[in-house]
């Protein structure tokens, strides 16, 4: 049984030579379970365009992600936890495997200025957010 396990990610790892991709074999999960992981958005990109310090709470940010099932919604918080599929950080978008896009994002507003990081999730048509998620830091600063 481990001398399967060992080929199959051999086999896996071959295939991602080729350019198909590769995954750990963990030997606890199903052919269908590892197709599900590479089907979810990936490779997220997040980055601000103004560089890292800003006076305006409104900021714009470049998103980017690519997934098998078009990627059909966004969300940007400003906490670091994964958004449920009905939380009203989700702005849905015409479906697309190679998500670029720029979007503006208003900072939460804190007297004294701050370092802000801002992460990003991405959902697909089949309601699959991303397992990992992208993020940016930026000083907000109030004076010069």
């Amino acid at each position: 049984m481990r001398r399967a396990a060992f080929f199959r990610g051999f086999v896996l790892c071959l295939l991602a030579a080729l350019g198909h991709g590769c995954s750990e074999d963990r030997g606890d999960s199903t052919p269908e379970e590892n197709d599900r992981e590479e089907i979810g958005p990936h490779d997220l990109s997040l980055l601000f365009l103004k560089g890292d310090h800003t006076f305006d709470a409104q900021v714009t940010l470049a998103i980017k992600g690519r997934g098998k099932v078009p990627i059909t919604a966004w969300c940007l918080l400003e906490e670091v936890r994964e958004p449920k599929g009905d939380d009203a950080c989700w702005h849905e978008i015409e479906g697309t495997e190679e998500l670029d896009l720029e979007v503006d994002f208003d900072l939460a507003i804190d007297p004294h200025g701050s370092l802000h990081t801002v992460y990003l999730w991405l959902k697909n048509a089949e309601g699959e957010v991303s397992r990992d998620y992208a993020s940016a830091s930026i000083n907000l600063k109030f004076f010069a």
